[in-house]
Formats: C-alpha cells, sequence, structure tokens
C-alpha cells in the first residue's frame, strides 16, 4: 500500500483538496498490518446521519433522548462520527438533528481495557444527565451496573432504555441480550459495523435480523471460493457495494463475516433486507 506513497490504496475517488475526513482501522489490536484508510465527504457523511437516523427512529429514539457513546481503538470507532459530530464541516450529526445531548467516552485503547476506566465515568453522566440510549460494549455495561449496585441503585432505576451494542466481527448473540436486559430493563440492539465499506446494520424492535438499507448498499452472502451468490437460507461471506459513497466507493467488497440474507417483510413491516447469522441466532 505504501510502496505506491497512496495510503489510501487506491480507493480514494475525490482530489486531494476536497474537504473529507480520513479515518484509519487497524483489522486487529495490536496492529499486524498497515492500516487501512476510508474517506469521507461531506455528502457521504450527510448519507450516513440519514442512516443512523433512520436507524434511531427504528429502535425508538426520540426528540430530546440523551444519547451516551464509547470510542475504543478499533474499526467500529467510525460509528461515533455521524452521531454526535462537532466538525461544521461535517453536520448537521444525528444527535442535532434529534435536538439530544451528547455524551461520548473518548478513552482510546483496546475495548478489553476500556471498561476499567471509562466505568466511573459512564455511571456519573448515566446517573446525572439521565441519558436514555447508551451505544457501548457489555463490558463497560456490566461494570457501570457493578458500580451502581455498589452505591445501592438498580441499574433498571437508571433510566436506560435502549441499549445498542457495536462489532464488527459479529452479530450480538442472544444470550448477550438477554442478560443486558435483565440488568438494566432495556432494549437491547445489535449493531454490525463495517467502516471500510461505511456499512453499519441495525436489528429492529422485533430482533429477526439486522436491517440494511436497500437503497444505500447492495448485500450479498457469496460462496468464498466461487464468489457467486448462495441462495437464501444459506450462509456466505458478507459481500458489500456502497451505492452512496463518493470518497470511498467500493463494488463487491468481501468481508470474512458469515452470513444468511432474509428478504421477507419482517415483523416491524420494513421490507430491507436483513443480516443473520449462526451466532445471532443461537440460544
Amino acid at each position: 500500500m505504501y510502496k505506491r506513497q497512496d495510503p489510501y490504496g487506491g480507493t480514494r475517488c475525490v482530489p486531494e483538496d476536497e474537504p473529507c475526513a480520513v479515518s484509519e482501522f487497524f483489522d486487529e489490536f495490536p496492529p499486524q498490518s498497515e492500516p487501512l484508510h476510508h474517506v469521507l465527504t461531506r455528502d457521504d457523511f450527510l448519507k450516513m446521519v440519514e442512516m443512523f437516523c433512520r436507524y434511531c427512529v427504528m429502535i425508538g429514539m426520540r426528540k430530546g433522548d440523551r444519547m451516551m457513546t464509547q470510542g475504543v481503538l478499533d474499526p467500529t470507532d467510525i460509528y461515533i462520527h455521524p452521531l454526535q459530530s462537532i466538525n461544521p464541516l461535517f453536520s448537521p450529526s444525528v444527535t442535532q438533528i434529534f435536538g439530544s445531548l451528547s455524551l461520548g467516552l473518548g478513552v482510546v485503547m483496546p475495548r478489553m481495557l476500556a471498561p476499567g476506566v471509562d466505568g466511573a465515568k459512564a455511571f456519573n453522566w448515566i446517573k446525572f444527565f439521565g441519558c436514555q440510549v447508551l451505544f457501548i460494549s457489555p463490558e463497560l455495561l456490566r461494570h457501570v451496573a457493578v458500580l451502581a449496585e455498589a452505591e445501592g441503585i438498580s441499574p433498571k432505576d437508571m433510566g436506560v432504555k435502549i441499549i445498542v451494542y457495536p462489532d464488527h466481527k459479529e452479530l450480538i448473540k442472544p444470550s448477550t441480550r438477554k442478560e443486558l436486559n435483565e440488568i438494566w430493563g432495556a432494549e437491547v440492539f445489535g449493531m454490525l459495523c463495517l467502516p471500510e465499506a461505511g456499512l453499519h446494520a441495525i436489528d429492529c424492535r422485533e430482533h429477526r435480523g439486522l436491517h440494511v438499507w436497500e437503497d444505500m448498499f447492495i448485500v450479498e452472502a457469496v460462496d468464498p471460493d466461487s464468489d457467486e451468490p448462495v441462495s437464501r437460507g444459506e450462509t456466505g461471506k458478507l459481500t458489500i457495494t456502497n451505492l452512496f459513497a463518493k470518497g470511498t466507493p467500493l463494488i463487491r467488497y468481501k468481508t470474512n463475516i458469515d452470513v444468511e440474507l432474509e428478504d421477507d417483510t419482517c415483523g416491524c413491516g420494513r421490507t430491507h433486507v436483513r443480516l443473520l447469522s449462526s451466532t445471532y441466532k443461537e440460544g
């Protein structure tokens, strides 16, 4: 990648002088290879804001709801930008549109180390600011619950109504969803984050798969050997074409994530394709 003096690996499709945001991703931590770089133009960013606004409405977020997000050093970080950008170039954000107070836990470290550092801050912010919507990891949620109970406070009494767990490798397990629901009394949603392709998918209140907006993405489940789409009901590698992207457009970008595609009408009434996996369906 860098041998050509091109940190974008040939994927940047807008001039260097066009205002844009560049995000850097590592496949794992500590990094074992050169990072990936993804370019977002202002138009790309606004499309992502629209995408997240639709998802937020879908999961039950409403005007004025207060949101807290967790930032960690892994490829899920990009989801924070459309949610709570304060850069005038990349505005408005989702929280500005919803008229929401947005609180960001910005500790830059691997997710497995973040709970011990972020826990006290998250607990205090949920308690004092009354955050109803949390985009944070199960590890941090468990740690916050322990702190709350140590002070004689039940997590269920802290006013949290929506929990979203962002991950870039797998879909949330039903057992994890059940555990967090029992601790917090909140509805728990999974979110798959694939920032190099711009794709983020979230399940609705039916919890029958993660919705993908098909006016923004074409998703396929393909055979890893032939790259041909598998039949409905069969498992294949998730492959993405981002229809809206100007800065980093990708055609049939194949990931290592095993999914099934479901395209019948969801119980919520939406007709967009949904992503399922063996881990999502277990339990």
